[in-house]
């Protein structure tokens, strides 16, 4: 809510705008678990495009999913969106948000995670969807 409210602030200390057309998201996505924990099963190469690794210390997975999605929403508070006239929240890659843009997109309307161990380090991959698509978007290491 304090994104589409505009209430966040980003690295450079200024407030994004508001996010009018954000959408909340109604429900979790089965489905979306499903195909995560499909891709997370594979093991594959992290370094393939709509892939994030994050490594956590946490005690369990619970703890170290939450961990990473706060470390993807906080990019925030690091980088920062354009806010002028013609180029406001334009996701631009030398703004270091790609994460925290993908969580917040405006047409996102579910989410699901999946997680599965790979050589005793277990992966999480979070899965967005809107009405007409459906893609893999970020991935978990954990150690």
């Amino acid at each position: 809510a304090a994104v589409a409210k505009g209430e966040v602030e980003m690295g450079n200390k200024e407030k994004a705008r508001e996010c009018p057309r954000m959408k909340k998201f109604e429900q979790y996505g089965c489905d979306l678990e499903e195909s995560a924990y499909e891709m997370a099963t594979k093991c594959a190469d992290p370094n393939v495009e709509n892939v994030n690794w994050f490594m956590s210390t946490a005690a369990n997975k619970k703890l170290a999913a939450i961990e990473a999605m706060e470390a993807w929403y906080s990019e925030i508070t690091k980088g920062h969106m354009e806010q002028k006239t013609g180029s406001q929240n334009l996701l631009l890659p030398e703004l270091n948000i790609r994460q925290f843009a993908r969580m917040v997109w405006d047409t996102n309307t579910q989410m699901g995670c999946g997680i599965h161990e790979c050589s005793a380090k277990p992966k999480n991959i979070a899965w967005y969807a809107n009405m007409d698509r459906v893609w893999a978007n970020m991935e978990i290491q954990f150690t």
